[in-house]
């Protein structure tokens, strides 16, 4: 038997005592339980405001799924052009970080651009996410932060610069609307 030899139980019996006590970790909140549940799937968000001849999107899709045990989502930015995915820009991570209490988002861009930060829900029912992003070959690091709601199957994104004084300077707004299953 593996566990007569009593330095083994021993050793088992410490290492079961010093690992964390999942029931004392924090669960996820709630308002982010229900937020991924209603998320997971796909977004369209219409681009004419923004199309030119440099960004030729006719609209932006966000893909949503579930990461591993249904405890995170996992997100992706494509760019749609006649009707077809053209190219990919972003792919997203939310998630609970039970160590800090804290919902966290991070995203990487095909450049190697990369935002990470926090995510919390405010009183008026909005979705607050700030962020710290950095390029490759940048000097700057630079501040974004984005507003979230969503109503049935709208979501509406409003983002903003943030500079070293804290002012917002106003960037793109979107209003997404959940593709059909």
């Amino acid at each position: 038997m593996p566990l007569s030899n009593p330095f083994r139980r021993g050793a088992v019996i410490a290492a079961l005592l010093f690992l964390p006590n999942v029931s004392l970790v924090s669960a996820q909140p709630a308002w982010f339980v229900e937020d991924m549940q209603h998320l997971v799937g796909s977004w369209r968000a219409d681009n004419a405001e923004w199309q030119s001849a440099a960004e030729p999107f006719d609209a932006y899709q966000i893909d949503w799924s579930w990461g591993l045990g249904q405890k995170s989502l996992h997100g992706v930015l494509v760019g749609i052009r006649d009707a077809n995915v053209a190219d990919t820009f972003w792919t997203m991570h939310r998630y609970w970080d039970p160590g800090k209490r804290m919902v966290r988002f991070f995203q990487i861009a095909a450049d190697g651009t990369i935002g990470a930060g926090t995510e919390m829900l405010r009183t008026d029912g909005m979705i607050y996410v700030e962020q710290e992003f950095s390029s490759p070959g940048a000097d700057a690091v630079w501040t974004v932060i984005h507003e979230a709601i969503t109503l049935g199957d709208e979501h509406t994104t409003r983002s903003y610069d943030v500079d070293s004084d804290g002012n917002r300077t106003p960037r793109r707004a979107y209003t997404w609307r959940r593709l059909a299953m």
